[in-house]
């Protein structure tokens, strides 16, 4: 996915990703371009730079929730 793809899929969620959806974007096998990936535990946030200058910030949806909205494949259960 190019950039400016990941910048349309996140505003597409309201930047609010969770689930399956949040294992996609954050995973650099799928998005080489990315160069930084933070995570703010203080507001449940994430930050992605690319290397090609785009800059993104979007909250991260409880897992709980994700299952709910049919985000999540398969839920791993303790």
């Amino acid at each position: 996915m190019y950039s400016w793809e990941m910048e349309q899929f996140i505003k597409e969620r309201d930047f609010y990703i969770g689930g399956d959806e949040l294992a996609f974007l954050v995973d650099v096998q799928n998005h080489p371009q990315i160069s930084y990936i933070g995570y703010n535990a203080d507001n449940n946030s994430y930050s992605i730079h690319t290397s090609d200058n785009y800059y993104f910030n979007f909250s991260a949806m409880p897992i709980v929730e994700a299952d709910q909205k049919g985000l999540v494949k398969k839920l791993v259960k303790e």
